[in-house]
């Protein structure tokens, strides 16, 4: 946390998944990721590196209703981008390139649960308040 003031603390934190199976939690990761672009400012996405064109279709699609479009559009790349995902290792990684630097304190991550494979994608499809446990990290 950063102490901006005695009675005020600042958490960040990360969409991410891990697994040791890095493949389905990179693409348990994109799905979720999907579903914040809908809400994501322009300036948030291209924080990430990420021109806001590059995602309006997505949003678009979720302003239509069309889920299944919407995933369909989010690519691996743009998952990457806004999430950590992957096995362990991928993320004490990412944590040191991406988090560490910027000062941000303490480093946490709660995983949910362990889950196969098909509930591991399963469970990113849902929308964060249907899925059981939280999941926290820290970045800026």
């Amino acid at each position: 946390m950063i102490s901006l003031h005695s009675s005020f603390d600042f958490c960040a934190s990360v969409l991410g998944a891990i697994s040791t199976d890095a493949a389905a939690a990179k693409e348990a990761a994109r799905v979720a990721a999907a579903f914040y672009i809908s809400s994501m400012a322009p300036e948030l996405v291209e924080r990430h590196g990420i021109a806001y064109e590059e995602v309006r279709p997505v949003a678009d699609a979720f302003a239509r209703g069309d889920v299944e479009h919407a995933l369909a559009l989010t690519t691996s790349q743009i998952g990457e981008r806004l999430s950590i995902a992957g096995e362990p290792g991928d993320w004490i990684d990412r944590i040191r390139a991406d988090v560490a630097p910027q000062g941000v304190q303490p480093h946490c991550a709660r995983p949910r649960r362990s889950l196969p494979r098909s509930e591991l994608v399963g469970a990113a499809r849902r929308r964060p308040s249907q899925s059981p446990g939280s999941t926290c990290a820290v970045r800026s």
